[in-house]
């Protein structure tokens, strides 16, 4: 049975734990998401080379396994005891003999090794920040779409109409594409988030109509 890199798993905890302080983030989380749907709700996942030929539900178990984010990767220091409790969350007494005992000692295919690793890579911080930063721009363009038309005065005195209804235009290109960002959210969720984030998608979406059926 392979060794439990100790120091490794440590490192990595004290690096999410930096980044994230005492916040529930998780990243490529699939709880409440069934397997077969896992790549369909973070379409990145398709592009990493890694993870290319590992079947969804097989990636949702290494989700468990390695991710810095999972919570068995907390709850459970020793790799094999997180190993027997992914088996149980994930494949639910659906697994072959063979391939339940390879898993249990650890008998991992190079293929596995390499999207194990790199399970364990991902930037949890840097995730969250752009999530906030989208969601930022969002509030921006809110602001600036809530200003009134007498707020685009010229130094004559008399309405910049062009430059009001220029700005307009340029957000409503904008939006779509900041809409798609937002829903995806950089494959960070946050617990308890979900319906403020409902709530917010709406209200901009709303914006969003107003605005384009007013230009």
């Amino acid at each position: 049975m392979e060794e439990e890199n100790i120091e490794e798993i440590k490192e990595v905890e004290v690096r999410v734990e930096k980044e994230v302080s005492h916040d529930m983030i998780f990243v490529f989380s699939p709880m409440d998401i069934e397997p077969k749907d896992y790549r369909k709700t973070y379409p990145e996942l398709n592009s990493i080379p890694e993870f290319e030929d590992i079947p969804n539900i097989d990636l949702v178990f290494i989700w468990y396994l390695e991710n810095p984010t999972s919570p068995l990767f907390w709850k459970f220091k020793q790799k094999s005891h997180r190993i027997q409790k992914a088996i149980e969350k994930v494949y639910d007494n659906t697994l072959d003999k063979k391939k339940k005992n390879d898993l249990l000692n650890q008998h991992f295919s190079p293929q596995w090794r390499q999207a194990m690793e790199r399970m364990r890579q991902f930037g949890v911080d840097e995730r969250y920040k752009a999530k906030k930063m989208i969601q930022k721009i969002f509030k921006d363009f809110e602001d600036v779409l809530s200003k009134p038309m007498n707020d685009f005065i010229k130094h004559d005195g008399t309405i910049d109409t062009k430059a009001y209804v220029s700005i307009r235009s340029e957000i409503t290109d904008m939006l779509p594409d900041l809409i798609k960002k937002v829903e995806l959210g950089f494959a960070v969720k946050v617990q308890g988030e979900q319906e403020e984030k409902e709530q917010m998608g709406q209200k901009y979406i709303e914006n969003f109509l107003k605005e384009k059926r007013n230009i």
